[in-house]
């Protein structure tokens, strides 16, 4: 029977203390979980942008057209 050892790297924080408190994680779970950390972080960035985008072409009419739109829109309710 051949028996193969499998060395598998861990992520450790850098305040890992042995106290059964702390987990290791494998490598490669660490990095998923970073990636997609990163990913929400982008996603929560880039919505942010297209709002400031928004906010900036309401901000670039004239305001009377703002007050026009304003007023018509309220009329509609």
């Amino acid at each position: 029977m051949e028996f193969r050892y499998v060395v598998h790297a861990y992520f450790v924080c850098k305040h890992f203390e042995n106290d059964g408190l702390h987990r290791k994680k494998e490598w490669d779970e660490a990095i998923e979980e970073e990636t997609k950390n990163l990913t929400r972080k982008v996603d929560d960035h880039e919505l942010k942008i297209r709002s400031l985008y928004s906010i900036e072409d309401r901000l670039s009419q004239p305001l009377l057209q703002r007050v026009l739109l304003a007023f018509k829109a309220w009329c509609t309710v």
